[in-house]
């Protein structure tokens, strides 16, 4: 995901103080893993367990509208990272 993606999926409230709901997951190697944060080389996981993989597809729901994403993971998942690192 790049800049432009980032702010696509980052609204300001309206003006009623609505702000609409997002949902992140990432999906390695057939486990889905919930996200709390991403950046623009992380991400992270409110459940990480160590999986080796190279790839991800990171699920985004913003309003109601999904998108998906593939992303490289730099090291796999490591449960005892914080930050997950990744490349888009």
């Amino acid at each position: 995901m790049d800049a432009a993606d980032s702010a696509a999926l980052i609204s300001p409230p309206k003006a009623d103080g609505y702000s609409p709901p997002l949902r992140m997951s990432l999906e390695v190697a057939g486990r889905v893993f919930n996200v709390r944060e991403t950046g623009p080389d992380f991400v992270v996981l409110s459940d990480a367990v160590d999986v080796d993989a190279d790839f991800g597809v990171l699920h985004t729901v913003l309003d109601g509208v999904a998108r998906e994403r593939r992303i490289a993971l730099i090291d796999g998942i490591r449960a005892s990272r914080y930050e997950q690192s990744v490349r888009r």
